[in-house]
């Protein structure tokens, strides 16, 4: 089974409610994207982080070393679900390029963080199952279907107390369950999820990259200072406790002064000063 579109902003939140996750096609134009997504590509590539899994490229704090995306972030469809299950005033937390290269190596369920028992600052299982904490976005630059490794989910794991990463539960699992589905939508397209939901990396069994951008946003509230490298929050629960994050680096300025208008607001907290 396959994770589809959701048509309308109202759909997709009443979907997210119950299944955990939608599909918003149309959000990035035609003639735009592939030329973006061949931009995101090469620039994730060439920022990539070391020691990645088998095949997966991933380059965190991406705002940084790309923007062609951005004036695509505030899209009316994609906001107003935003908004209407984080609140106003949400912020985002992570800008992460997301590649699956061919023949890449399969991923482990896992929720996102502030759910991932794996990293900083994560919420102690059981948790509430009714609140949403934190959203996880992925933005289609070339389609995603079963065969280029469209994301693995399973639908209404985010009801559950608990995801693989915490202690008893079947920890790194790569075992298949007869409920999971695949995320699969055109070129432009954006996955929204709670990021509570199980997920985890698809294979790509194609001849050409699946590539994505991860962009996460997070209520005005949840605090994201222990995500920034050297803050005395990080020092505190991620070295003391041996946890581990993809730090966000902070946004420079000349970057942030080059965002579009309505962007800048998910990103002013980023901003590096001095």
């Amino acid at each position: 089974m396959n994770a589809t579109k959701s048509d309308t902003a109202e759909t997709a939140i009443e979907q997210i409610h119950e299944e955990g996750w939608c599909v918003i096609e149309g959000v990035i134009p035609d003639d735009k994207v592939v030329t973006i997504g061949e931009e995101i590509l090469d620039t994730s590539r060439r920022n990539s982080v070391k020691n990645n899994p088998k095949g997966h490229t991933s380059a965190p704090g991406f705002i940084n070393h790309c923007q062609s995306f951005t004036p695509y972030i505030t899209n009316p469809q994609v906001m107003d679900v935003v908004d209407s299950l984080l609140g106003k005033y949400a912020r985002i937390s992570f800008t992460t390029a997301t590649v699956n290269e061919s023949k890449n190596d399969r991923g482990v369920w896992h929720s996102d963080w502030p759910f991932n028992a794996n990293n900083v600052g994560h919420l102690i299982a059981p948790y509430p199952t009714e609140a949403i904490f934190h959203l996880t976005s992925l933005w289609f630059f070339t389609p995603f279907n079963e065969k280029n490794g469209g994301t693995l989910l399973r639908p209404r794991s985010h009801k559950l107390p608990t995801n693989p990463t915490q202690k008893g539960e079947e920890a790194n699992s790569l075992k298949s369950y007869p409920d999971e589905i695949q995320a699969v939508g055109s070129a432009g397209s954006v996955l929204i999820m709670n990021s509570q939901l199980w997920h985890a990396r698809a294979v790509n069994n194609t001849d050409e990259a699946r590539i994505a951008v991860a962009i996460r946003f997070a209520p005005w509230w949840l605090n994201l200072d222990l995500l920034i490298p050297k803050s005395e929050e990080r020092k505190q629960i991620a070295i003391e406790r041996n946890l581990a994050e993809k730090e966000q680096s902070h946004v420079t300025p000349e970057v942030y002064n080059q965002l579009p208008k309505n962007v800048k607001p998910l990103y002013r907290h980023w901003v590096q000063s001095g």
